[in-house]
């Protein structure tokens, strides 16, 4: 289970079609290279003011931060978009590290970090799991996940607002 791996914190739960879906899907897949970095841009700025406001929330200190790898059908890009998104966040771009590999195995860098994953979508979790996993079988000394979009049912009501968080003021 997730959650026996690491503690998984979502920023903003969202449905099909809502803003942030759009963001989080355009920002890596919309044709126009200005929108890409237009959405890259909303979503760093939406990861930054929710670490001003939460990082504390999480743990830590963390000492690496690395992201989820693409999981896509079909080849992967050189670099991950969600790179580009987390190392424009002044809190996170200097403690980044690439330390998985698209085979979702980790590099032994990460032995005895305190390390900070994050992810931009949480849908079923095996992604993020299979991470987690491959972050603390390789040394990690703990895994803390920050998905900035959880995908939740209709029936689920959406959240997003910044000075909301599921630790410090959970619903």
């Amino acid at each position: 289970m997730l959650t026996e791996l690491c503690r998984v914190v979502p920023i903003a739960s969202f449905h099909t079609g809502d803003p942030l879906a759009d963001d989080l899907r355009r920002y890596k897949d919309d044709p126009s290279p200005a929108v890409r970095r237009e959405r890259a841009a909303a979503l760093a700025a939406i990861l930054s003011r929710f670490l001003e406001r939460h990082g504390g929330c999480l743990g830590g200190p963390f000492t690496l931060v690395t992201t989820v790898p693409s999981a896509r059908d079909g080849p992967a890009p050189l670099v991950h978009p969600l790179v580009g998104v987390v190392t424009r966040v002044a809190a996170l771009a200097p403690l980044y590290r690439p330390a998985l590999r698209d085979d979702f195995t980790a590099w032994e860098l990460v032995r005895g970090h305190s390390v900070l994953l994050v992810d931009d979508t949480f849908v079923t979790g095996v992604h993020l799991r299979r991470a987690a996993a491959a972050l603390l079988a390789a040394g990690a000394r703990e895994v803390v996940a920050l998905v900035i979009g959880r995908k939740v049912s209709y029936e689920t009501p959406a959240t997003f607002a910044l000075d909301r968080c599921c630790l410090c003021n959970p619903a």
